[in-house]
């Protein structure tokens, strides 16, 4: 996922970058050599889109650190793929650098023209939502204006959905925070989640202090940074879910983080809701071997289809680098010929620990 958060910030990013963003809140790297192997000259990736589009990068550092695009290649469903390559011409015009794009400038409006796929990955890459790895409680959270895009880390933006769901008189809106409240209440964590404004500029997040609703329990909120550390983790990730509209990529890092063994196998119940009815796609970073169960169990009942599933396993080689093995579950969850995965180190622990025992009581 490190060339589209790369790229999602150089997009974002209010001034205009030399090539890529390195130095951003998704990606941050020092220089351009922090990104590619060793003894490496660059990078080459593509980007696809569930609509036939694909925009291919290959981008180089250069003599003063900076990472930027040599050539883009961009397919379109229908005709010949666009090869631009830097200091050439497209359309009999002199093509120009913009973030990590390459294009000419627009004769009939302000900015670059690019080619069709292009400008589609383009719109793909902004409306991710990314909920990172650290996602620190607080009891106060930023009061921001949303938009259809969200630029930067999707967990900053959270108390602001809240609140907006809260204030709307729209049906969906009331449905979407109703239903954030169910899901937590599905994980053991809690029942409701507001918000309140604390000044123009901040806003705090409550939630119901008893794991259930109670009778007259209405009023029993406290701030989330005063309840179990799973909640802050996981509400981002749940927000995100429901916010994302049909197609739109949620990217996670360890939704698992802080959460009880059984919330972590109903998580993925509620991931396969969100992609099934909602049509949401996601990407979850996980080093929860019981997480990754419940998706299997989720393909196994018919919540997933297991043509939607993709499995990715990242092994570090002795060389340093990784090895990527892809796996498309079966119809019954199954994964077939996975790596070495953790349940076998789950027996392996179990079986060290009854040896020691005995050996203890011996």
């Amino acid at each position: 996922m490190h060339p589209l958060l790369l790229m999602k910030q150089s997009l974002d990013a209010p001034v205009a970058p030399p090539g890529f963003k390195l130095d951003g809140d998704h990606v941050f790297a020092e220089s351009a050599r922090d990104l590619i192997a060793r003894g490496s000259n660059g990078v080459r990736f593509e980007i696809r889109t569930s609509r036939q589009r694909a925009l291919e990068i290959e981008a180089a550092p250069t003599a003063d650190g900076t990472f930027e695009t040599i050539e883009m290649v961009a397919r379109g469903p229908i005709g010949r793929p666009t090869r631009l390559r830097a200091g050439k011409r497209w359309q009999n015009r002199q093509l120009k650098p913009y973030r990590f794009m390459l294009g000419i400038e627009d004769l009939h409006r302000p900015g670059l023209r690019v080619p069709d796929a292009a400008a589609a990955v383009v719109r793909l890459l902004t409306a991710i939502l990314h909920v990172p790895a650290f996602r620190i409680p607080r009891r106060e959270h930023p009061a921001g204006q949303l938009a259809d895009t969200l630029p930067g880390p999707f967990d900053q933006y959270v108390a602001s959905v809240v609140l907006g769901w809260q204030d709307s008189k729209a049906e969906d809106d009331r449905v979407a925070l109703k239903a954030v409240g169910a899901e937590l209440l599905e994980l053991g964590l809690t029942w409701a989640v507001k918000a309140r404004r604390r000044t123009g500029a901040s806003l705090e997040l409550l939630v119901g202090r008893l794991p259930h609703a109670v009778q007259g329990g209405g009023k029993d909120f406290v701030n989330i940074a005063d309840v179990g550390v799973g909640v802050s983790q996981v509400l981002p990730f749940l927000v995100a879910l429901r916010l994302a509209k049909p197609g739109q990529l949620v990217y996670v890092e360890q939704p698992e983080l802080h959460l009880h063994p059984r919330a972590q196998v109903m998580l993925a119940g509620i991931v396969a809701r969100a992609v099934t009815s909602r049509g949401v796609r996601v990407v979850a970073e996980t080093h929860s071997s019981l997480f990754i169960r419940g998706v299997q169990t989720s393909i196994a009942r018919g919540d997933f289809g297991p043509r939607s599933v993709w499995v990715h396993w990242f092994q570090r080689q002795d060389d340093g680098t990784a090895k990527v093995t892809s796996i498309k579950p079966a119809a019954d969850g199954s994964l077939g010929d996975f790596p070495q995965d953790f349940d076998d180190v789950e027996i392996s622990a179990l079986n060290a620990y009854a040896d020691a025992a005995e050996e203890a009581v011996s």
